[in-house]
């Protein structure tokens, strides 16, 4: 995942691109040196967007793939696309991926599927779950239940919890990154 997201900042500062749709479609894993080591690759750009247009950044339009939408992208806030946006969907695809794994043989038990917490990523109003992305990436234990329940037998699934972990904590419950930054923002009293 370090190389998809190595890959992304590159393209969003040095050619002025921001991807928009980080998800379990649009990033490839590949081993390398004979499986000793993997590689990411990031994919179809049909969302992306030139930065540098500022009226083409804003939230107008929702793009992306349902379960790994920024929340911001989710609550179609008027809050302008930055990278971050981007980031938080790779926590939802990290967060995926150790809940699913990688292909069909590494799925969870299906007898438990319905008790799984990141089922409510797909389900209800596009407000529905921006909510409780919200929930989950704010209050600290829904986000370690969620991550309790990451697939046992993953190779190297407590690195990968691990680093869930300090990308929510860097991107979503870091007070240097303002609110206006980052789609976790709180949801307004009234509603």
């Amino acid at each position: 995942m370090a190389d998809v997201m190595r890959v992304h900042s590159r393209i969003r500062w040095d050619a002025g691109i921001l991807h928009r749709d980080i998800s379990s479609n649009n990033v490839l894993f590949y081993e390398i040196d004979g499986g000793k080591d993997v590689q990411g690759l990031l994919i179809d750009f049909d969302h992306a967007v030139d930065v540098s247009v500022p009226k083409i950044t804003r939230h107008l339009d929702r793009s992306g793939t349902l379960p790994f939408m920024s929340i911001n992208n989710l609550a179609g806030n008027i809050q302008w696309l930055t990278g971050l946006d981007d980031w938080e969907s790779a926590l939802y695809l990290m967060c995926w991926i150790g809940t699913y794994g990688f292909n069909k043989h590494q799925a969870p038990d299906p007898a438990i599927l319905d008790k799984l917490k990141i089922r409510k990523w797909c389900e209800g109003s596009l407000d529905d779950i921006a909510w409780s992305k919200r929930v989950f990436l704010e209050t600290v234990n829904f986000f370690h239940d969620l991550t309790d329940q990451f697939l046992q037998g993953l190779p190297m699934v407590g690195h990968l919890k691990d680093l869930v972990h300090a990308l929510c904590s860097k991107l979503i419950l870091n007070p240097d990154v303002g609110i206006e930054f980052h789609g976790a923002q709180k949801k307004p009293a009234s509603q």
